[in-house]
């Protein structure tokens, strides 16, 4: 077992995966490594892959003009980075910057696409943990806005 296969085992999202779904996962990953300041995807740019991170943080980030980049949510070891990758047009909505130096898997959009095509037991599988995934994202970013913007007043 290489060290990318364990990595996405042991993975806490994948869990629900069988290991021959592990092993595909697996068969259309990278393991990669990013810089501080450093992008891995940008608004509007064609989504083709997403991530699990493995090390460090990474940010998802909005850009509101005039104010600027703006963070909603800081992704930390085991967060899974993208969803964009799963609906037409394919396009990142937010950037993911990273907020450290560290380390993720990063899985080939479209090959993964065409296996939930052929495999619908796979694919099934794959959208309910994305799904799972967009839900706890949702509740995480509500709560991150409360914050920011406190209880309005009556």
């Amino acid at each position: 077992m290489t060290n990318k296969t364990k990595l996405i085992a042991d993975q806490k999202v994948f869990s629900g995966l069988t290991s021959k779904q592990q092993q595909i996962m697996d068969q259309h990953s990278t393991l990669i490594a990013f810089k501080t300041g450093q992008y891995l995807a940008k608004e509007g740019d064609q989504a083709e892959d997403f991530f699990i991170l493995n090390q460090g943080s990474l940010a998802i980030e909005i850009n509101v003009a005039p104010i600027g980049e703006r963070t909603l949510l800081t992704l930390m070891p085991g967060d899974l980075a993208g969803w964009s990758w799963i609906f037409p047009p394919y396009c990142w909505v937010f950037d993911l910057k990273a907020r450290s130096d560290g380390e993720a898997i990063q899985f080939d959009a479209a090959a993964l696409r065409e296996h939930c095509e052929k495999d619908p037991v796979f694919g099934y599988a794959l959208m309910q943990l994305f799904v799972q995934v967009m839900c706890e994202r949702l509740k995480s970013t509500r709560i991150q806005l409360l914050d920011i913007y406190g209880n309005p007043t009556p």
